[in-house]
């Protein structure tokens, strides 16, 4: 588990590959934390490693990195703070 978090993989992603190897969701969801705000870090990092710094200026370009962000894995909400200008440094 910890390797794919390296990798930039999110908590849905990690938890549907368990399950697909047999491991029991609820020792699952103990393990992965989905609320844990480390996850949030990790979005943006996935994100700037593939797009950079600079936030997308429109919406075609925004959507390409949330289905992005959707494909590692990533809730909705970890998704919505990448984007939300008001937690720019």
């Amino acid at each position: 588990m910890q390797a794919r978090r390296q990798r930039g993989y999110g908590p849905l992603r990690i938890q549907k590959e368990m399950l697909d190897k047999g491991v029991d969701g609820e020792l699952i969801q103990r393990s992965l934390d989905a609320g844990n705000p480390q996850w949030v870090e990790l979005s943006k990092h996935a994100r700037r490693k593939r797009f950079g710094d600079k936030l997308p200026s429109n919406y075609a370009e925004r959507a390409k990195q949330v289905r992005f962000l959707q494909y590692r894995g990533f809730t909705f909400d970890q998704i919505r703070c990448v984007f939300d200008v008001n937690d720019l440094e």
